[in-house]
């Protein structure tokens, strides 16, 4: 389909690192989805994680090069193919949700806001 644009760099470096990754990730399927790349053929697999490291820039390729997958799905070992090694886009999605939001720990927050009221710092309400 012509004249569709893909979604620009996602921005790891982003304040807002969750809602920067909600917004571009809702982005990329919409682009898969116009481009008609929603099959689950191995070409299409290949296809889609080819243009999601494509489409999320340099940042998103060297994370994705660092990440390890396990290669047994449903207690059956997935075909390894060169490139791909058993990789899907639904698991490189998941992974990436969980690298752009990290779990808060209640107990370092509550450190930060107590120690940020005693050095004389405001919070406006």
């Amino acid at each position: 389909m012509e004249g569709i644009s893909p979604p620009g760099q996602l921005n790891l470096g982003a304040e807002d690192l969750s809602g920067e990754w909600r917004r571009w990730i809702e982005s990329f399927e919409d682009y898969l989805l116009a481009m008609d790349l929603t099959a689950n053929s191995k070409t299409a697999e290949k296809r889609k994680l080819a243009l999601f490291r494509h489409c999320g820039g340099e940042d998103v390729r060297e994370i994705y090069s660092q990440m390890e997958f396990n290669l047994e799905v449903n207690r059956e070992i997935t075909e390894i193919e060169e490139g791909v090694a058993g990789k899907k886009l639904e698991d490189v999605v998941k992974r990436f949700h969980e690298y752009c939001n990290p779990r808060t720990s209640i107990v370092l927050n509550g450190f930060q806001f107590h120690n940020s009221s005693r050095s004389g710092d405001t919070i406006g309400i």
